[in-house]
């Protein structure tokens, strides 16, 4: 990052909407943005990355205690269960689970995967005859990475107008601020690898600062929340 330059212009207009910012305020939209709901993964590196170690990646996945993954708690309708392995969440890396995953956490380390608040890295788990129902993302400036890693017929996803599928090994790239909506009509569970992705479209000064932005965010509210319990106490 260049500390003494210039902004870049779109970060200066994003910056500049907290200037009236209410309650209601979010840090969700970033102005400028080209908006598509699917991506080409081939034009993607990290996701370029994923698909070349999935091999190894299924293989670390595999050799994973089945009863490590909870109810994903996200207030999102949906029939049956879907449940969640989470490595990065929105400003923290589980180091614990981190360990069992070198591969997977040497691609997120290396790209440019969003590790401040705005994403997540995690494994899906949808159970069969399962449905999410259509929800959205919160933010346009991710897009995020489907690997497939167990993936059985009668599954698959809608992101805008567009119906698509999982492969094994293969990625899927999607903007999840479009209303999408996923499905397992199968008799066998379906495991995809998820992770956010900074929005192609970002500079890489830009990426830098909405990262350094988040994170001094959320050093702020831990501060202040331990701040406030110490005063309750």
């Amino acid at each position: 990052m260049n500390g003494g330059g210039p902004l870049p212009e779109r970060f200066a207009e994003y910056i500049a909407t907290f200037r009236d910012a209410g309650e209601n305020h979010s840090m969700a939209r970033y102005p400028g943005l080209p908006s598509k709901p699917w991506y080409d993964p081939a034009t993607i590196p990290a996701a370029l990355e994923l698909e070349h170690a999935a091999p190894q990646i299924a293989a670390e996945f595999h050799r994973l205690d089945p009863r490590a993954f909870v109810p994903e708690n996200e207030p999102i309708a949906r029939q049956g269960a879907w449940d969640v392995f989470i490595l990065y969440e929105r400003g923290k890396r589980h180091d614990d689970r981190c360990r069992l995953f070198p591969t997977v956490t040497a691609i997120v380390d290396r790209n440019r995967t969003v590790r401040s608040l705005a994403g997540l890295v995690y494994f899906s788990r949808l159970a069969p005859h399962s449905r999410v129902a259509p929800h959205s993302g919160p933010t346009n400036m991710r897009v995020r990475a489907h690997l497939g890693i167990d993936i059985p017929p009668n599954c698959g996803i809608r992101v805008g107008d567009i119906t698509s599928t999982w492969h094994d090994g293969r990625c899927i790239v999607f903007d999840d601020s479009f209303p999408h909506e996923v499905w397992n009509d199968s008799d066998r569970e379906r495991i995809v690898l998820v992770v956010d992705l900074w929005h192609p479209d970002l500079t890489d000064d830009e990426a830098r600062l909405l990262d350094g932005f988040q994170r001094y965010v959320e050093r702020a509210a831990k501060g202040l929340q331990g701040y406030w319990s110490a005063n309750e106490r």
